[in-house]
Order: structure tokens, then sequence, then C-alpha cells
């Protein structure tokens, strides 16, 4: 964990039940959730949704489960519902999957509910929450299981109901993050092509539907690639992690309120390759 208003290195928190790779952080300012992932064995993919309790450290502890075993599976919360879609894994062959998920932050050993379904199946997507919705970028899928889109969607948290069209980011993206400051989302860091870059940052007005557009770059020594974690407050988006032809233990942030603010913020206790972050003070949260 940090203290995303100051800077510094990463400390310990304590543990997963097992060995994860590729889970979904979702969170209010009570709890974390830390919803499917990879284990290291067979049958690899899973359902399991841990918790942690945000204002203290400790281990995680068993809350329910999501339908199916899923990685990549993407999503946000209010303060009150989580929101969660996509991903890869077991029903189906293994394939994408296009099913939205939610669940009560609250209601400890329920399991999800049908919400509704994305536009398409879709995996590598990133996501991120204001107070009423979670808005959905770029991913693999549509055409064909791993094809690269620049699709944005979204759903009203309050409802249920199938994904609505939002818009499309300037180039497709896959396998990097997102964050919210409640008024503007964020994506970066992932495989993104030419004349953009993995540091480049795209956003969107979280209220309205329309096409992303350019805001800055992370800092580019060194250049975050894909597989990054994201947490955030009102003011401050976190990016760790991440590959660069290994596993990076780097940390920086960047200003949602102000371009050209991209600056180092420490390391994580390890390096790390698609982390799953939560945050208590992020921007799907009321103040």
């Amino acid at each position: 964990f940090i203290n995303i208003q100051s800077t510094g290195d990463a400390s310990d928190f304590g543990d997963l039940s097992a060995i994860t790779a590729r889970p979904s952080g979702v969170s209010n300012s009570t709890r974390g959730l830390f919803i499917g992932g990879t284990g290291p064995s067979s049958p690899y993919y899973l359902n399991a949704i841990e918790y942690i309790t945000m204002s203290s450290l400790g281990n995680s502890e068993d809350f329910a489960d999501i339908s199916q075993t899923l990685w990549y599976v993407s999503g946000g919360a209010n303060d009150t519902r989580a929101v969660v879609g996509g991903g890869y894994g077991t029903p189906n062959a293994p394939a994408n999957a296009n099913n939205i998920e939610f669940m009560t932050i609250a209601s400890l050993g329920v399991n999800s509910s049908d919400f509704g379904d994305l536009l398409y199946a879709t995996r590598e997507h990133s996501a991120t929450a204001s107070p009423t919705r979670v808005v959905w970028f770029g991913g693999k899928g549509d055409t064909g299981v791993s094809d690269t889109q620049n699709t944005i969607q979204f759903i009203e948290i309050a409802t249920t109901g199938n994904a609505i069209d939002f818009g499309n980011l300037p180039t497709t993206t896959n396998s990097g993050n997102a964050s919210s400051n409640g008024i503007r989302g964020f994506v970066c860091g992932g495989n993104t092509p030419s004349p953009f870059s993995a540091s480049s940052i795209f956003t969107v007005t979280m209220a309205t539907k329309g096409d992303g557009t350019d805001y800055d770059d992370l800092n580019a020594n060194p250049t975050q690639l894909p597989q990054i974690g994201t947490v955030a407050n009102s003011n401050k988006a976190i990016v760790a992690g991440g590959t660069t032809g290994g596993e990076t233990n780097v940390i920086q942030s960047f200003s949602m309120a102000t371009t050209g603010q991209s600056a180092d913020f420490g390391d994580l206790t390890v390096p790390r390759y698609a982390p799953a972050g939560v945050s208590d003070s992020h921007g799907g949260l009321l103040e």
C-alpha cells in the first residue's frame, strides 16, 4: 500500500489467500475487492472474490464468487455497488466473456448477480468509475478473440442493463488501466500503436458521451508499458508496475487536473506486472 497524497515507496499490507495474476480491483471507502484472475496451477482461471478492510492492515478474506472463472475482468465501483464485465476464461472454450455482473460491497457472502452484457465479448480492457457510471476502454475482442479495439462503453451503476456506446479512443489499446477523479476518466499504459505509445494518457468526461482525447504522457523514464496497475484519489492518479522487458517496481503519478505533472512517486515492494489496485478515495466515491 501507499498513501496517495504523499510520495514514497510502498509498504507491506498483507497477503491474498493464493498466488494470483491479473485479478480486477474495485472498492469503496471501506472494502477493497479482488475479483477473478489466474492461479499457478490447473484449472488456472479463478472465480473467487476476496476482500480487504481498507483502514487496517492484514490478509484478504473470502467475500463470495462471480458466476464464471475469469481473468482480466474489469470494472469499477461507487459507495454501494461494484460492477465488473468481460474477461477471459471458462466455461466457453475458454474464450472472451461479455457478461456484466454486480455485487453490493457491504453484502459479505453474497455472490455476484447478472447486470447485462458488454457491447461484445472482450478482455484486456480498462475500466474506471464515477459515482454514477462505469466506463470501459479498448480491449481485445469484437471481430476476433484477440483483435484490439478503440471502443469506449459504459453503464449506469444504479440500474441494470446492457452497456451503451460512449465513443472511441484516438487509437486501439489493450492491457492498460484507467483512473477517474469523478469528473474525468483517464486511460493509459497499454499496447498502443504509433503515433501514440504506452506512455500516452487519454481522457473522457464521465457524465457525457464522446470520443477520448489525448491528455498527457507518463514519465518516460522508464516508460510504463502494458500490464500496469492504477489507483487514484480525487486529484492524483497512480500508475504502478508493468512490463519493460521484465516486471518493474516503478510507481509514478500524474495530475488529473493539470497536464505536465507526471512524476516519480516511489517503488513497489517487488517488481510486478498486471497488479490490481484499490483505493478508499477514488473518483467513484462521493466526498
